[in-house]
């Protein structure tokens, strides 16, 4: 390692470090049937708390194409999504969803960082219909 790198391989080695922090997360947020927020379990919910925001952190295509009833398209591959989520209140009881449950625990890490304190990751939009009960409509 060079010293003129020491920089560029500092914010690699935090880049690498933030990655796999998140594949962590990723798999303790799926190896428990647990929603650690409310104290409910996932299979039993079946609806929402009253005030509860769903978020949908798909594109606008795919929200487009079929998205929950009732829920928010805030795109998490956005550039401004930090931005777009920093204008909701942070303690307010948030449902997050994606296609699959890859961006969705992504979404949920990042609005953790951000001082949100009761956000649920519902996994894919499958597994979130199942858990809200909300119905798949289009637009």
């Amino acid at each position: 390692m060079r010293v003129g790198h020491n920089g560029a391989m500092a914010a690699r080695i935090v880049r690498v470090l933030l990655l796999m922090l998140t594949g962590l997360f990723v798999v303790v947020a799926c190896g428990t049937s647990d929603d650690t927020s409310t104290g409910q379990s996932g299979a039993a919910a079946g609806s929402l708390a009253p005030g509860t925001v769903v978020i949908d952190v798909r594109t606008p295509e795919e929200y487009a194409a079929g998205h929950l009833q009732g829920a928010r398209n805030i795109d998490v591959s956005s550039p401004t999504f930090v931005e777009m989520i920093s204008t909701l209140p942070t303690d307010d009881p948030y449902v997050v969803y994606c296609r699959t449950g890859n961006r969705s625990a992504q979404a949920v890490a990042i609005m953790r960082s951000q001082g949100f304190t009761d956000v649920t990751d519902a996994g894919g939009i499958d597994e979130a219909q199942a858990s809200t009960g909300l119905q798949v409509q289009s637009e």
